[in-house]
């Protein structure tokens, strides 16, 4: 995930990793999903060894009964950050948006009307998300290079994010990107 392809540090990082999230469940964290997320938060803060690996598509809780659908979504809960803005980007014409990287901030990518893809990029691979449906979204750590395209009409991606706007926090150049991740 986070750290290099080596099979024996990879075997003694699941244990640590189970170890930590052992411990937190002592501690009184007794959602699986809290430990979980903790342990993403403390991973992330090396996003330049992040890869697309580490980006996922998770699931919304969703209740439906007779008036329809309703999902939730709580920083910390749900996600592995307490939302700081949400923002959205809907009426996209043929033009992809994204086209940079983020160095600390984590989001959450949902579709919430519609379909967009979500090309994550970590310098050394691709890896395309197809984001179709609002009980679905797509986790996304720090560090990776991202584009949105193929808008379907009326689509609308909502973002939620762990920072506010930082205009530091963004890679905007391609080549500076992949200096980054070196």
């Amino acid at each position: 995930m986070f750290f290099p392809k080596n099979a024996i540090s990879n075997w003694i990082l699941h244990f640590l990793f189970a170890d930590v999230i052992f411990f937190l469940y002592l501690c009184g964290l007794k959602s699986a999903k809290s430990c979980c997320a903790i342990v993403f938060v403390i991973m992330c803060a090396n996003m330049k060894q992040t890869t697309v690996r580490d980006c996922k598509i998770i699931d919304i809780r969703k209740y439906a009964d007779n008036r329809g659908y309703l999902s939730v979504i709580e920083g910390g809960l749900d996600i592995p950050f307490e939302i700081k803005r949400i923002y959205y980007l809907y009426m996209v014409p043929e033009a992809a948006r994204g086209a940079h990287a983020h160095k600390e901030l984590q989001q959450l990518m949902i579709a919430t009307s519609g379909s967009v893809h979500v090309t994550m990029d970590d310098g050394g691979e691709k890896k395309t998300f197809v984001l179709d449906k609002p009980w679905k979204g797509l986790l996304v750590a720090p560090g990776l290079w991202r584009d949105l395209d193929n808008f379907s009409g009326g689509a609308v991606c909502m973002v939620l994010a762990s920072e506010k706007y930082d205009a530091d926090d963004y890679i905007r150049d391609y080549e500076e990107f992949l200096e980054y991740k070196k």
